[in-house]
């Protein structure tokens, strides 16, 4: 998955033109690349935040296996947070 900000100019264009034709699948590549954000925090704080909010908004959607993600990584909350408490976490960001 390419985040937003490093897609080329080509790649947006295709984007956009995907999520116009079916907008299920682009909503649902959008909710993918949030949670890539949520990942690409450095601070705990700003990660729960992210996570929230991603959270909140996979449950609302219309799109059944979003919903399912939201329940899978509600679950799984504790452990997700130790990506952001991990000493190598800063480290291994770089190198994406």
């Amino acid at each position: 998955m390419i985040p937003e900000t490093r897609m080329t100019e080509q790649q947006s264009e295709k984007l956009q033109a995907i999520s116009k034709e079916f907008p299920k699948t682009g909503r649902a590549f959008r909710m993918v690349q949030s949670l890539d954000t949520m990942y690409r925090c450095e601070r705990y704080e700003d990660g729960k935040v992210v996570f929230n909010k991603l959270i909140s908004w996979l449950r609302r959607s219309r799109l059944e296996p979003m919903k399912q993600v939201a329940n899978t990584l509600k679950k799984y909350k504790y452990q997700n947070s130790f990506v952001f408490l991990s000493p190598t976490h800063k480290r291994n960001r770089r190198g994406h």
